[in-house]
C-alpha cells in the first residue's frame, strides 16, 4: 500500500495487513475492534458506540458492560476516511499559557475561587507531594501551600480538600491516605481514612468522597456514607455539578487500565447519561452552567487525544483535538480550562546477575511476564493500530525481533513455553494464544469475569482472579482448561496478589499464590482452598515480584513508589528477611518517577526485567474551547 500511496500512515498499512491476516484469529475479533484501531489513526470517532448502563442504581452494577456493535462496513468506510479525508477535529481557535515550568509530576490542579490563581500538588524530583498557589501569569510567584500532601479540591469559599500521609495507589495518577480539610495558612484538620479522591459540594460542607472499602473502589458522599456507585475495577475524577444535584466520575474495568467510560449519576445513584467506552481516558470537569461535563480522551494512550462533552441527556460530542495528551483538571467561570499536559515515557531494562542491557523496544505499552529460565518475556503494545484488548508480544532475551501473537493483555506464559494467558475486552474474557504451531482459544470460566490470571505448573490448571457476573465481590478461583466450572479458593473480597497488571503470583510447585485480602495484607492461599496463612510482618508496603525457587520464598520490595528498589528474600513461614538484597535498582533522575517499576525476577533470582515510568507535566490555561 505504502509502494502505491508514499504518504499513508503506516499505522493504516499494519490495519489493513491484519484484516487479511489467513488465520481468523489473528484479524480483529469485532468490528469494535477494528474501530478503535482506525480512530486511533483518524483521530475521530468512525462509530456511535454507547455503554448499556442499566436504568437502576449503579451501586451493585456490573464493572464493565458491553458496547453496542460497529456499523457494516466500517473499514471501507475507514480507509476512505483516512485516504480521502484525513481530517482533524474541527475546533474553534484556542490559546494555551503555561502556568507551569518545572520538571515533575502534576496529581491535582484546580483554579481558586476568584479565577486568577491556581493550586495544584505536584511531585518535583526528589522531593514530597507538596501543595503550590500560583497566578495564572506569572509562575515566579508560586507559594508553598502544604509541604507534605495531595490537594483534591477547592470549596467555593476557598477552604482545601487534602491527602495527608498518603502514598501512591496502583499506577495512575491517584494516591491514598487520610482525607483532611483546612484553609490556607492553618494546619489540616482529618476526617477519613483510605481516600483517593474527593471534591466538594456547593454548601462547603459534604464531599463526594472516592475510597477502597474490602477491596472495592467505593463512591459516596461523606458525611453520611451514602454508597452511589462500587466496583473491583476503579472509579476517578468524581466531580459535583455546580448545583450540586449531580455528581460525574469515570469507569473503570481493570484496576491498572484507565480504558473505561464517563457517568453522569443524581445522588441516588442513578445513572442520568454515560459515554461510549474509550481505551484511555483522564480528567474531567463540569462546565460552568452544569449542562456538560467535559473530560479528555484517546483511542490510545500513546496516540492523539480529544477533549469531549457529555451532556446530561446523554449527549456525546468532540469539543476539540488537543496538541498532546492534556488531562482537563477544572473549568473555571468564564470557560478557561486548566490542562494538566503530560508526557509518559517508559524505559525497560533486562538482566542477569551484574549485566543489565537497556532494551531497545517500543514504549507504547509494558512488561507482563518473564519465563522461568528468563529466555522471553511477555509485552503488551497499546499504539496506533492496536485494537481494543491492544497486542500481546512475546520478546526474546537473545535480542531476536519479537513475535506478534495476536490481540489480547498478555498475563503470563504457560510452563512449557507453548501458551500465553492473556485477557480481551468488551466482553471481558481469558484466551489461550499460541506462541508456535496452534489456534487461539476462549477459556470457559462459567459466568465468571475475569481480572487476571496464572499458570498452574501441570500447564492444565489455571488460578483465574474475578467474580460472578452481576457480583461486585471478587475472589480466586482455580479452573481446568479441559472445561467444567471453575473452583473458588478463597473468600469474597480477596483480589489477586501484587503481580504486574493481572498476573498472579503462583508457586513453583503450584500449591500456593500470593492473595491479598480486605485488609490489603498479602497473604498465602492454597490451591486446593485450605486456609490461608498470613506472611509474618508483610503489609500493603510491600510488593511481592516473584516466588523463590525453594517453593517457600518470595522476593519482596517496597511499593508505592519508593526508591531506591531493594529485593530481598522473605520466608512466608516465619516472614525472616534477608538482610542483603539479591537486587538493587537505582533511578539517578527521580524527576517525574512516581511508582515502583514494573519488575519480574526468575526464582533463581538471577533473571530480572523491569520498566521504568517517567510521569512529566505542566499545567496549561486554554482560552477559547467551547
Amino acid at each position: 500500500m505504502t509502494a502505491l500511496k508514499p504518504d499513508l500512515p503506516p499505522a493504516l498499512e499494519r490495519i489493513v495487513r491484519r484484516c487479511l491476516e489467513k488465520e481468523p484469529d489473528n484479524r480483529f475479533q469485532t468490528a469494535k475492534d477494528l474501530a478503535f484501531a482506525i480512530e486511533s489513526v483518524t483521530g475521530s470517532t468512525l462509530a456511535g458506540a454507547r455503554v448499556n448502563l442499566p436504568a437502576n442504581r449503579l451501586f451493585g452494577a456490573k464493572p464493565w458492560l458491553p458496547i453496542g456493535t460497529a456499523a457494516a462496513g466500517l473499514l471501507l468506510f475507514g480507509v476512505g476516511l483516512v485516504l480521502s479525508l484525513r481530517r482533524p477535529v474541527e475546533s474553534a481557535p484556542a490559546f494555551y499559557n503555561q502556568a507551569t515550568d518545572r520538571r515533575g509530576t502534576i496529581f491535582h490542579a484546580r483554579f481558586a475561587p476568584d479565577g486568577q490563581s491556581i493550586f495544584y500538588s505536584a511531585k518535583w524530583g526528589k522531593d514530597p507531594v507538596a501543595i503550590f498557589n500560583a497566578p495564572e501569569r506569572g509562575r515566579a510567584n508560586t507559594t508553598l501551600v502544604l509541604p507534605d500532601g495531595d490537594l483534591l479540591a477547592v470549596s467555593r469559599s476557598g477552604e482545601l480538600a487534602v491527602l495527608m500521609n498518603q502514598h501512591r495507589w496502583q499506577e495512575s495518577l491517584i494516591n491514598q491516605g487520610t482525607l483532611a480539610r483546612m484553609k490556607v495558612g492553618e494546619t489540616p484538620r482529618p476526617m477519613l481514612e483510605d481516600v483517593l479522591e474527593a471534591d466538594w459540594f456547593p454548601d462547603g460542607e459534604r464531599l463526594l468522597v472516592l475510597r477502597e472499602v474490602d477491596n472495592l473502589c467505593r463512591l459516596e458522599v461523606y458525611p453520611g456514607g451514602k454508597p452511589l456507585c462500587q466496583t473491583p475495577g476503579y472509579i476517578s475524577y468524581p466531580r459535583v455539578s455546580p448545583r450540586g444535584d449531580r455528581v460525574a466520575f469515570m469507569v473503570h474495568q481493570i484496576p491498572t487500565d484507565d480504558r473505561g467510560w464517563v457517568v453522569i449519576a443524581d445522588l441516588s445513584g442513578r445513572t442520568n447519561a454515560a459515554s461510549g467506552e474509550w481505551m484511555a481516558e483522564e480528567g474531567l470537569a463540569w462546565e460552568p452552567s452544569g449542562r456538560e461535563v467535559w473530560f479528555g480522551i484517546s483511542t490510545n494512550w500513546f496516540g492523539r487525544w480529544q477533549l469531549r462533552g457529555l451532556s446530561v441527556s446523554g449527549k456525546e460530542r468532540p469539543l476539540t483535538g488537543l496538541p498532546a495528551t492534556c488531562i482537563p483538571s477544572d473549568v473555571a467561570a468564564d470557560g478557561r480550562v486548566l490542562l494538566n499536559r503530560l508526557s509518559f515515557t517508559v524505559g525497560y531494562v533486562l538482566g542477569h546477575g551484574n549485566q543489565s542491557t537497556n532494551l531497545d523496544m517500543t514504549a507504547e505499552g509494558g512488561v507482563m511476564d518473564l519465563s522461568r529460565d528468563g529466555s522471553r518475556y511477555l509485552f503488551d503494545y497499546e499504539g496506533s493500530g492496536a485494537g481494543a484488548s491492544y497486542e500481546a508480544y512475546l520478546g526474546l532475551s537473545d535480542g531476536s525481533p519479537a513475535l506478534h501473537l495476536g490481540p489480547g493483555h498478555p498475563l503470563a506464559i504457560s510452563p512449557d513455553g507453548q501458551w500465553v494467558l492473556a485477557l480481551r475486552f468488551n466482553p471481558s474474557k481469558l484466551v489461550l494464544l499460541p506462541t508456535g504451531v496452534g489456534q487461539p482459544a476462549d477459556v470457559s470460566l462459567k459466568g465468571i469475569e475475569p481480572l487476571g490470571a496464572g499458570w498452574l505448573p501441570d500447564g492444565r490448571h489455571i488460578v483465574v482472579a474475578g467474580h460472578e457476573a452481576g457480583q461486585d465481590a471478587p475472589r480466586m478461583y482455580v479452573q481446568s482448561l479441559s472445561g467444567g466450572s471453575p473452583r473458588a479458593v478463597t473468600p469474597a473480597g480477596v483480589v489477586r496478589g501484587t503481580g504486574t497488571a493481572g498476573r498472579i503470583q503462583v508457586s513453583p510447585k503450584g500449591d500456593k499464590f500470593v492473595a491479598v485480602d480486605k485488609r490489603h495484607a498479602p497473604l498465602v492461599f492454597f490451591s486446593d482452598g485450605s486456609e490461608p496463612k498470613p506472611i509474618p510482618g508483610l503489609t500493603s508496603k510491600d510488593l511481592i515480584v516473584g516466588w523463590c525457587g525453594d517453593n517457600h520464598s518470595v522476593f519482596v520490595t517496597r511499593a508505592n513508589g519508593v526508591w531506591p528498589v531493594e529485593v530481598r528474600r522473605v520466608d512466608t513461614g516465619t516472614g525472616q528477611r534477608e538482610a542483603q538484597p539479591v537486587l538493587t535498582i537505582t533511578q539517578p533522575d527521580m524527576a517525574g518517577v512516581i511508582n515502583t517499576p514494573g519488575l519480574q525476577v526468575t526464582p533463581d533470582g538471577l533473571t530480572y526485567i523491569f520498566s521504568t515510568g517517567r510521569w512529566l507535566c505542566d499545567l496549561f490555561v486554554a482560552e477559547g474551547l467551547k
